[in-house]
């Protein structure tokens, strides 16, 4: 809802907009892969577009309680004001609409099935990563990234084994959740009843800054630095710790395989430029975005469903 406007603007869309809203674009990614689709694509293209965005634009719904008292928290330290709350919400509108006008967009029209690059090794479960529904599935998920596609670099081959694999990914998990609460624990230290609450309480950070920087008896810039710096830290963190969860989950699934996974964000000290450090590292996880628009979207037809006021 726009700061000036009363009321949303548009309504909460139907259950079988928001179920279209996720399954017209896979169906498109399917359809890609079999012969002789293309018209049926290219007609199922607009219905799933209009869809994608009447959902966008539904996400900041007073139902999903974008407000000053429930916005959601950042990466677990306190919770945002009005204005954050609705950048978070066209953020995740954005994500919505990325869904249709990346894999759905690209697929839609074209004339050429996908084709991927062989895997050095073959997965536990070869069989179902062969099946079309799959293919459609990480099509979707891979889009943003072309990984593993035509257009990108072959996959290098890994020395590590299954086993390996998991308990790597599974140290450098560890690694950054530990990090993550490390530099999440001054905001405890300094503002325990709000923005550094372990049970998100919440609040703005911008109204107590002045008292934190009274009572450490510093400068308020000194203030400023420090929760910049730490928040940072908690977000590089937190992004490195949500990749390798997600290759925990995708190599333990038996369909993926550790080359596709790649070593992200455990050594920063070796980046020569800004763009190595958090570029490159950020992008590859926009393949994990398609996941996290179907939770969304998913979290919208639990809305609409239960009634709920408040987040669950």
């Amino acid at each position: 809802m726009t700061p000036h406007l009363a009321v949303p603007l548009v309504p909460p869309p139907p259950t079988l907009i928001l179920i279209a809203a996720l399954l017209l674009p896979y169906g498109i990614a399917y359809l890609a892969h079999l012969p002789r689709t293309r018209l049926v694509r290219i007609g199922v293209y607009p219905l799933s577009l209009v869809c994608g965005l009447w959902v966008a634009l539904a996400v900041e719904h007073p139902k999903l309680k974008l407000d000053d008292e429930t916005a959601p928290s950042v990466l677990g330290v306190g919770s945002v004001g009005s204005s954050e709350a609705r950048g978070l919400a066209a953020i995740k509108a954005m994500r919505i609409i990325m869904w249709h006008i990346g894999a759905a967009t690209r697929y839609a029209f074209t004339t050429l099935p996908p084709v991927p690059h062989p895997l050095p090794r073959q997965p536990p479960f070869p069989r179902l990563r062969s099946t079309t529904a799959f293919r459609a599935l990480d099509l979707l998920l891979n889009e943003y990234r072309h990984i593993n596609l035509a257009s990108s670099s072959p996959l290098q081959p890994s020395l590590r084994t299954y086993r390996q694999s998991l308990l790597y990914h599974l140290r450098c998990a560890v690694f950054h959740l530990l990090l993550i609460d490390l530099f999440s624990y001054p905001f405890f230290r300094v503002a325990p009843n709000t923005i550094g609450s372990p049970f998100h309480v919440g609040g703005e950070y911008y109204p107590i800054r002045a008292d934190i920087a009274g009572a450490l008896g510093v400068p308020e810039l000194v203030v400023q630095i420090g929760a910049t710096a730490c928040l940072g830290l908690v977000t590089y963190h937190g992004i490195g710790s949500m990749w390798h969860i997600s290759a925990i989950l995708g190599i333990g699934s038996g369909v993926w395989v550790d080359e596709e996974w790649v070593e992200l964000m455990d050594r920063p000290w070796m980046a020569t430029s800004l763009s190595e450090l958090w570029g490159k590292r950020y992008h590859q996880l926009m393949r994990v975005r398609g996941a996290m628009d179907m939770i969304q979207s998913l979290k919208l037809v639990g809305y609409h469903e239960t009634g709920a006021s408040t987040p669950r």
